[in-house]
């Protein structure tokens, strides 16, 4: 489950997959099958601890500075690319959505900046529409 803060003036939000929520505090609790229909009506994360960004093309290094990072990859115009920093914290997180859902026509490309493994290889290809990948750092590797 996901916490979004609403955008000014929205009490109600109903997501394409039927579901309708409730603003509450400014806020409201969605699962992960309709946190991309929240994202693009406006809705903003606003989990402790996380913290978002979007990407488009070759990113670089990612500057991770909270536990999880939520990363919106935007395919729609071309392939991208990112580097996660070297693994060394235990636990962080990088959940990498593929927000267009065309990863198949423009793959993304993810590596460890200064070298370092995904589950042992040295880089990972996403291809699969809508993905969403969730790297672990496991204090000297990443796995998904």
């Amino acid at each position: 489950m996901y916490v979004l803060t609403a955008p000014p003036n929205i009490s109600q939000f109903q997501a394409s997959s039927g579901a309708q929520y409730t603003v509450s505090s400014g806020t409201i609790t969605v699962p992960l099958t309709d946190l991309r229909d929240a994202l693009i009506s406006g809705f903003a994360l606003s989990s402790a601890g996380s913290s978002s960004q979007t990407i488009s093309g070759a990113a670089g290094t990612l500057a991770l500075s909270t536990i999880h990072t939520y990363l919106f990859v935007n395919t729609l115009s071309g392939a991208a690319s990112f580097a996660l920093p070297a693994a060394g914290i235990l636990g962080r997180s990088v959940t990498m959505i593929d927000f267009n859902g065309n990863a198949p026509a423009n793959n993304i490309t993810t590596a460890i900046a200064g070298g370092g493994t995904i589950n042992g290889s040295p880089s990972l290809v996403t291809d699969t529409t809508y993905a969403i990948v969730t790297f672990i750092d496991n204090g000297t590797n990443w796995n998904i």
